[in-house]
């Protein structure tokens, strides 16, 4: 089969898996690219003993072209997973992706803010006095949004699956949507709670409606309250809000700050639950290796 024939094959085939546009977007970009490369080498048909040994090979042609570490590796990942879909569809007779290996060491440096950090970030969006208007109540929305990534420890796509009816406020607590489409419940403090009571009715007021339980959380126009926000859009919310800052901080590392938080008040088996690591081990390795040196 024609390598661009089996990529568009594949993309087409995670359509159909629901994968979110963001997702499905990277792949696209990292698909292309392997087609093109392909391309510059001449290599047009999958099954080919050519393909297999550029897709092995393939670390070294990005590592050469000048992609940083990270992109590289999910470079990579994407050329594994496209390869073991070409072995399930039987349009390969062997699934070799075991055989694409990261051999560069790829240690994303992460830095975990200060108090004094973090709260220039949490106030960075200012509420407004007044809201009669759309642009008047974005801020508010934003400053909502960076709260509860930092309260919480919530991940980007936690956030923007949220629902009004997965806010519990009498049990003071939210229902995280998983892959596998069960829910996961965490606890709130009761500041956050009352922050989110606050964003709801002033939001409500606003737009004159009442939350329903389908209702997004967090929506990008009064039109379109049922259709959560893409996961870009809330990674820009953060991005503004360290930016205008100066600071360099990653909303995972935002994130980070708060699990370090909970890591010193809780026992790990509770960070285990409500976090969602493969294990008590890997957690601890992880909050080990992002505490600052001191």
């Amino acid at each position: 089969m024609q390598c661009k024939e089996a990529i568009a094959q594949y993309l087409f085939h995670l359509r159909n898996l629901n994968k979110s546009p963001h997702t499905l977007k990277q792949y696209r970009i990292d698909l292309e690219q392997l087609a093109q490369a392909l391309d510059e080498a001449r290599i047009e048909d999958v099954t080919s003993e050519d393909f297999r040994h550029f897709a092995i090979h393939y670390e070294d042609v990005l590592l050469e072209a000048g992609f940083k570490p990270t992109s590289v590796r999910r470079k990579i990942s994407s050329l594994r997973s496209f390869v073991h879909y070409l072995a399930v569809a039987h349009i390969i007779e062997e699934d070799f992706k075991s055989a694409i290996l990261h051999t560069q060491p790829y240690q994303v440096e992460v830095r975990i803010p200060s108090m004094t950090e973090v709260s220039a970030v949490y106030h960075h969006y200012e509420e407004p006095v007044a809201m009669t208007s759309y642009e008047e109540w974005l801020p508010f929305r934003n400053r909502s949004i960076v709260q509860l990534m930092i309260d919480t420890g919530l991940k980007v796509a936690e956030i923007k699956n949220l629902r009004w009816g997965h806010f519990d406020q009498k049990e003071r607590k939210l229902a995280l949507l998983r892959k596998n489409l069960t829910f996961q419940w965490i606890d709130l403090m009761d500041k956050t709670v009352e922050d989110l009571q606050h964003y709801a009715k002033r939001t409500a007021e606003l737009f004159d409606f009442e939350w329903e339980e389908g209702h997004a959380l967090y929506f990008t126009d009064r039109g379109l309250m049922n259709e959560p926000m893409s996961e870009r859009t809330v990674e820009r919310v953060v991005e503004r809000a360290t930016a205008g800052e100066s600071l360099d901080v990653r909303g995972s590392e935002l994130r980070y700050f708060r699990l370090l938080q909970r890591s010193v008040q809780e026992d790990p088996e509770d960070l285990l639950k409500h976090f969602g690591y493969a294990s008590k081990e890997q957690m601890i390795q992880r909050l080990q290796q992002l505490k600052p040196k001191r």
